[in-house]
């Protein structure tokens, strides 16, 4: 199974919608994305993504499994005193869940990240605790869980516990 990432595409945005239109898929992700998640939405998403790439705000790459897509990876870097931090995010398509493809993506993004980065230091993911297969995708990237923030997120009407995983650049293997 051949595993790249690039950055994503105005033909993605039909498969883009494909995946992402999907409750599974939906359910931890931040409210920002949208359910039902049309084509419109996706093409707005990439359109947003070359902008905010270019402006140096953030990095994002789709996620290829034998050369079709199957996700994407997200960097979001901070700005003012925590200026040397990014956030990541991620999800993949339904499915290819359950297959070790996104911790691989994952590792592979954030080596990107540190290596056309270098002012980044840290770079974190928050997870919802329900997701516990995040994760296990995290930890398996090389990411250490770093706090449990009580009662920190709001979803589905519901306050949930977020995980903050992180992992630092000298770290980085």
């Amino acid at each position: 199974m051949e595993i790249l990432l690039r950055p994503l595409c105005i033909q993605d945005a039909v498969p883009l919608a494909k995946m992402a239109d999907n409750e599974n898929v939906h359910r931890y992700l931040r409210d920002r994305f949208p359910s039902p998640y049309l084509p419109e939405h996706a093409l707005s998403f990439i359109q947003c993504c070359r902008e905010n790439e270019e402006d140096g705000m953030s990095m994002v790459r789709g996620v290829l499994v034998n050369h079709k897509l199957a996700g994407v990876m997200e960097s979001m870097f901070h700005i003012d005193i925590d200026s040397r931090n990014a956030e990541i995010g991620y999800w993949l398509g339904q499915q290819y869940w359950g297959q070790g493809i996104a911790a691989k993506a994952l590792h592979r993004f954030c080596t990107e990240v540190f290596s056309t980065h270098p002012e980044i230091w840290r770079l974190s993911a928050s997870i919802l605790a329900p997701n516990t297969a995040s994760m296990r995708v995290a930890e398996k990237a090389g990411f250490h869980e770093e706090a449990v923030l009580r009662q920190a997120a709001y979803k589905r009407e519901t306050l949930m516990d977020l995980h903050i995983f992180a992992v630092l650049r000298n770290q980085w293997r």
